[in-house]
């Protein structure tokens, strides 16, 4: 016979109410729609910095709705949040919701071809998701045996520097970020600032 499970060891899933009454309310300028904010919850308050080199404008306008990355990030569930960058003047131009990354393995799916009408209906799709050309695609997977795609739903835009998220420079590519890492750094900052 089974003992039921008391109710005090059961664990509960964390709601984004719990994380902004601990004072991450100093978030909602950047985590601005609900959706964000359960995306953020769903990973425990963790969330990706992404570099952009051509800027927000064509993923807020729908053409881009793939973002092609050389690595993924494998410790975040799906959907994901993502804060966007940007190489120019070090500012956060935007945010989006990953609910999906795809996969792209290059030997098979990006050969030598004579034609655009010979190439995998795959990565057909790929070209028309990120905006790119089949000669950029083959570019960035130069040596590698795959490139992911981060498939971009509900983008925002936004105009902040970057040090209201704590940090000076862009990534190189992209990187984890953490509230609470946030908070403790915006928090030393200020102290240091005394």
């Amino acid at each position: 016979c089974a003992l039921p499970i008391s109710n005090k060891f059961k664990m509960k899933k964390p709601h984004y109410w719990r994380l902004w009454r601990k004072g991450y309310a100093m978030f909602d300028s950047i985590i601005t729609t609900s959706q964000a904010k359960n995306a953020v919850d769903e990973n425990n308050g963790t969330f990706v910095l992404l570099r952009l080199k051509d800027g927000f404008e064509n993923i807020l306008n729908g053409s881009k709705t793939m973002e092609i990355l050389k690595s993924s990030c494998w410790n975040l569930k799906t959907p994901f949040f993502v804060l966007c960058c940007n190489d120019e003047d070090d500012k956060i131009i935007g945010s989006f919701i990953c609910n999906k990354i795809d996969d792209l393995y290059c030997p098979v799916e990006l050969p030598n071809i004579s034609s655009l009408e010979q190439l995998p209906y795959h990565t057909k799709q790929w070209l028309v998701q990120s905006g790119l050309t089949y000669y950029q695609l083959c570019a960035m997977a130069k040596r590698r045996q795959r490139l992911y795609g981060w498939v971009v739903n509900s983008p925002v835009a936004l105009d902040l520097p970057l040090m209201a998220i704590g940090e000076e420079y862009p990534p190189q590519a992209w990187k984890y970020l953490s509230l609470t890492g946030i908070q403790a750094q915006l928090a030393l900052a200020s102290a240091s600032a005394l």
